[in-house]
C-alpha cells in the first residue's frame, strides 16, 4: 500500500551518466540512490519552480517516492530514520508518518491539505479560495506560505498552467484552451508556459516526452 503522504512511486535504472528534464509538479521526492560500491543514500529533492535539466551520475538505480504537494515533514528526522537502509515501502511509510507527526500539528496539517486540494481545482482567485475555506485572504496567505514556502497564488497558477499543458490539443485552438484554463488571453498562457516549462504550448503539442511528463502525478492531477 502506498504511504499516506505519497502520490506516486518510481524508479530509474540508469547506470551511467544521463541527463533528464524535470517539470515543476508541485511535489518534492524522497529519493534513494543505489550505488555500485557504497551504501544507499537518501535525500529529498527541492521544489522546482521551473523546468530544469539534471544529470544522474554513477548510480546503479534510483527509487523515488513523490510526496503530496505541501506535505510538511521533519526532513532531518526522516533522513536519520532511513539512514542507509534499502528502499522498502512499509519502512518508508512508517518513517514518513513519524516525520509528519513531528513537523506540524494535526489541525494545521488538515487545513493545509484542504487548502492545497482546493487550489488544485483552479478556483477563480485566491480570494475566492479563501472564502470557500472560511478564512481571510491574509490568513490563507500566511498559513500556506508558512507550510509550503510558496504563496497561494503560486499554487493556483501552477495548477492552471499544468492543467493547460495537459489539455493542449490539435483539435482546439490555443486561444480557446487558454480561456478554458483561466488565462485572460493566449499571450498570457504563452508567457506562463515559458516561465514554468521553458517551452511553448506548441512544444507540448508535438513533443511526446513533454506530454508524457506533464501527465505524471503532480499538483492538480495526483
Amino acid at each position: 500500500m502506498m504511504p499516506a503522504l505519497v502520490i506516486d512511486a518510481w524508479q530509474s535504472t540508469e547506470s551511467t551518466s544521463a541527463a533528464f528534464t524535470v517539470l515543476p509538479d508541485g511535489c518534492r521526492d524522497l529519493i534513494c540512490r543505489l550505488y555500485h560500491d557504497r551504501c544507499p543514500q537518501w535525500y529529498i529533492s527541492p521544489l522546482f519552480d521551473r523546468a530544469v535539466t539534471l544529470t544522474s551520475v554513477d548510480t546503479l538505480a534510483m527509487v523515488g517516492y513523490r510526496l503530496k504537494p505541501g506535505a510538511a515533514i521533519d526532513e532531518d528526522s526522516l533522513l536519520a530514520t532511513l539512514g542507509s537502509a534499502l528502499p522498502d515501502t512499509d519502512s518508508v511509510a512508517l518513517a514518513l508518518d513519524d516525520a509528519s507527526t513531528s513537523a506540524v500539528h494535526v489541525s494545521d496539517r488538515t487545513f493545509i491539505e484542504e487548502a492545497m486540494a482546493l487550489l488544485a481545482t483552479r478556483p477563480r482567485s485566491v480570494e475566492h479560495a479563501a472564502r470557500q475555506l472560511g478564512v481571510s485572504s491574509r490568513t490563507l496567505q500566511r498559513r500556506v506560505v508558512h507550510a509550503t514556502a510558496r504563496t497561494p497564488g503560486y499554487w493556483l497558477m501552477l495548477a492552471r498552467v499544468r492543467h493547460c499543458a495537459r489539455n493542449i490539443s490539435a483539435e482546439q485552438p490555443f486561444i480557446e484552451t487558454a480561456l478554458d484554463c483561466g488565462f485572460v488571453d493566449q499571450p498570457h498562457m504563452n508567457r506562463e508556459f515559458r516561465r514554468w516549462f521553458n517551452a511553448t504550448p506548441t512544444d507540448f503539442l508535438h513533443n511526446s516526452e513533454l506530454k508524457q511528463m506533464i501527465l505524471m502525478p503532480g499538483f492538480g492531477n495526483s
